[in-house]
């Protein structure tokens, strides 16, 4: 077996194996037996042609296609073991040649990742500012919460915002189109509730109203009964609107334990101000990750894009699962396939393999680790905070595999901390090298004894 080998872009190489003479010969040989035994060749018994009657038969090209596939996983292997090659996924056989016998194969290498100057990034932080109108807006959803809804006075018209309750019925020709006796529903302009455009009908309406309303569905509604004419009779049987509590010192003990409205307001401007400054952290650590993506370089094989999108699908259809809509459900609701689906999700799975990849070496660059009783105090946090956790997740914990889950987690976390860090220009220096063992350097130089 002689091979040869061939650098390729994208951390990829490509290995072509020839095969000796004599193998091929050999693999010849039993290819023909095969071909023999599964098929009567003329003028001899099934099983006894010699391997010349074979090839007239079957043609040699025939015994070569059924050598690639006899020997190829064989010679995959055998590649491996000779060229010390160590793949970071499966390679893939892109030719076969017969005259030489030769495979190629590619086989996709470990990245290769280079940080750059990454501790020169920096990004100006926006401070996160609450304004008044927020906390405001924040005071009148709580307000809304806590409201009742009122009747209005008899001769008072429904408007905007009003619940109502009616009685409708209305039909297209012969067919129905709805039949409620008692419907609650808050008025609201291009209500999804009702007919295109009845609602502006109900508007100004009062308690005892009998309402008799044609309208022609448009010729594009989704509807059943687009481009038809419809007959609505409606009886207004109720109107309730809205009661806002007042907003005085009254009102803040209804939402928690404060005393003064001012209070609140104070709690409230917190909440948001944690908040925005969670979202702002996490929009500074993406453009910070964007910048330190253009000094480093990074190389990797096609291969693990691949396998980041298989992994970016899968985690998309367990997150549609969990909706309770299945893959297939989705897909034709959305009006896609899976292939267009995957094609979506790879500059996204590309993106995500970059900045794993990164990550993984900031940790090594940046001497991020973690102690073993910061792995302990996590688990007893999981598992306090679980208190039917079985006997298995408690294992789990306890086994290698788990802690170094968990060590993976709470590192990646010290990361990513750290790039936020480094583009405000906070992070601390890195820890000096420690020096050589004078004692050992020593002895390594020394000549070994006779």
């Amino acid at each position: 077996m002689n091979i040869t080998t061939e650098q390729l872009a994208n951390r990829q190489v490509a290995v072509v194996v020839q095969l000796d003479d004599e193998q091929v010969n050999k693999a010849l040989q039993q290819a023909a037996r095969k071909i023999g035994q599964r098929y009567v060749v003329p003028g001899y018994r099934k099983g006894k042609a010699p391997y010349a009657a074979v090839v007239r038969m079957v043609g040699k090209d025939a015994l070569y296609e059924q050598v690639a596939e006899d020997m190829a996983d064989a010679t995959y292997r055998q590649m491996l073991e000779q060229s010390g090659l160590d793949p970071v996924a499966p390679g893939v056989m892109e030719d076969v040649t017969f005259e030489p016998f030769t495979y190629r194969f590619v086989l996709p290498l470990e990245p290769e990742v280079s940080l750059g100057d990454y501790r020169s990034v920096r990004v100006e932080r926006t401070p996160v500012v609450v304004s008044d109108d927020e906390v405001d807006a924040e005071l009148l959803k709580l307000q809304q919460e806590q409201t009742d809804w009122l009747p209005v006075a008899d001769d008072a018209g429904a408007a905007y915002g009003d619940l109502l309750t009616i009685s409708i019925a209305g039909h297209a020709g012969d067919e129905e189109i709805i039949e409620d006796s008692a419907l609650d529903l808050v008025l609201e302009k291009d209500s999804v509730d009702l007919p295109p455009g009845l609602e502006a009908h109900l508007e100004g309406a009062t308690v005892g109203s009998h309402l008799v309303v044609d309208i022609t569905y448009p010729e594009d509604s989704p509807s059943d009964f687009a481009g038809q004419q419809a007959h609505f009779e409606i009886d207004v049987l109720s109107i309730k609107r809205k009661d806002l509590p007042k907003l005085d010192d009254s009102f803040a003990p209804l939402i928690g334990d404060f005393n003064t409205v001012d209070d609140l307001k104070a709690h409230l401007r917190q909440e948001l101000i944690k908040n925005g400054q969670e979202e702002a952290d996490e929009l500074y650590l993406n453009t910070v990750v964007e910048e330190m993506l253009k000094v480093a370089s990074i190389e990797y094989p096609p291969a693990l894009v691949e396998d980041s999108a298989n992994r970016l699908f899968e985690s998309e259809k367990q997150r549609i699962r969990s909706f309770g809509i299945e893959m297939n459900d989705y897909l034709r609701i959305m009006q896609k396939t899976e292939a267009s689906l995957r094609k979506e999700l790879l500059g996204q799975a590309e993106l995500r393999l970059q900045f794993d990849l990164m990550l993984a070496e900031l940790i090594v660059a940046e001497k991020l680790k973690v102690e073993d009783a910061e792995i302990e105090d996590y688990a007893a946090k999981i598992l306090d905070s679980t208190p039917d956790a079985s006997d298995d997740m408690r294992e789990f914990f306890q086994s290698d595999l788990g802690r170094r889950t968990i060590e993976l987690e709470l590192v990646q976390r010290q990361a990513l901390k750290r790039i936020i860090a480094i583009g405000a220009g906070e992070a601390p220096d890195l820890p000096a090298e420690e020096p050589a063992d004078p004692a050992s350097s020593e002895a390594e130089t020394q000549p070994a004894a006779a």
